[in-house]
């Protein structure tokens, strides 16, 4: 993880002011960019490799080569994720402890190294291979497109240091719903349906996955985020706000709130379009139409 100091202690720089520099920005902002950087290189590494595979038969690569690519490194990166937010929000370190102590003020203001290594690796993957690929015309969707943007918008603010003590949950811990998702979309009906339907067990298992999805998301970003926000960040934010003595010191809690908000009644609107769809594909098919229809995929990473 970069450190927070620009160089170790008892070091000096001896080269020149500019070379200088680019040491203080790399030790600050490193992770953001090793992790960007392998993100990207996977990709175009796996997209790569996807279209130059043998076309034909139900899981035909060359379809859907950059969306492929993007699956295979969304998954480990969400698991990364989820483990580093619920490994800091069940276990604590003595910095989110004394944030905590020091009420809203601190919460919102206090450094967290566990909140910081978070955010870098959120702003590293968003700028250099969320938000690329998301453009390409194979993956392009602008409510999807606008959630990144929120997101590497978010992972910056908190670099300032804010809310850092709050980062574990909204940038890992619910993650987890991710997870499944990453493998549910790979067999959508657009997609690897045919694939994932061809045998029994597979169509078992294609069932309770995207079952398990809908029911993590439905806890996770229906339930467990909003009421994080209703009762935790929010009278934060809103204390820090109330509490401001200028405008430049009401700034960062106005922002957090236009960033936190929008993102809340995303998570719910997809939650909406979920159930809906679970509710379709539960019905009674008219006789025109096929039996079996599954959840429609939501981009929710």
């Amino acid at each position: 993880a970069a450190s927070a100091e620009a160089l170790p202690m008892g070091s000096e720089c001896t080269a020149g002011e500019l070379d200088c520099r680019l040491f203080e920005l790399y030790d600050e902002y490193g992770l953001a960019l090793r992790i960007g950087l392998l993100c990207l290189g996977v990709q175009l590494a796996c997209t790569a490799l996807f279209k130059a595979l043998p076309a034909g038969g139900s899981f035909d690569t060359t379809r859907f080569p950059v969306f492929l690519a993007h699956q295979v490194v969304a998954l480990p990166l969400m698991i990364l994720l989820t483990y580093m937010g619920c490994a800091a929000y069940y276990s604590p370190a003595a910095d989110s402890q004394l944030a905590d102590a020091a009420g809203a003020h601190g919460r919102s203001t206090y450094p967290v190294a566990a909140g910081r290594d978070i955010s870098l690796v959120i702003l590293g993957m968003q700028l250099f291979w969320d938000l690329p690929v998301t453009l390409h015309a194979e993956m392009y969707d602008a409510v999807n497109l606008a959630h990144h943007v929120g997101m590497a918008i978010s992972a910056a603010l908190s670099l300032s240091p804010y809310v850092q003590y709050w980062v574990p949950f909204f940038g890992g811990l619910i993650e987890a719903s991710s997870i499944p998702l990453v493998l549910a979309d790979v067999f959508h009906p657009k997609r690897y349906q045919d694939f994932a339907e061809a045998t029994a067990g597979r169509s078992k298992a294609n069932f309770l996955l995207r079952v398990t999805f809908l029911l993590a998301y439905l806890l996770v970003r229906c339930v467990w985020f909003p009421a994080t926000v209703a009762f935790g960040v929010g009278p934060d934010l809103l204390s820090e706000l109330r509490g401001a003595e200028d405008a430049a010191a009401a700034l960062s809690p106005a922002l957090a709130l236009l960033l936190i908000l929008p993102l809340t009644f995303l998570q719910l609107h997809w939650g909406r379009l979920l159930v809906r769809q679970a509710m379709k594909a539960l019905a009674p098919p008219p006789d025109d139409k096929p039996a079996y229809d599954q959840l429609d995929d939501q981009h929710v990473l």
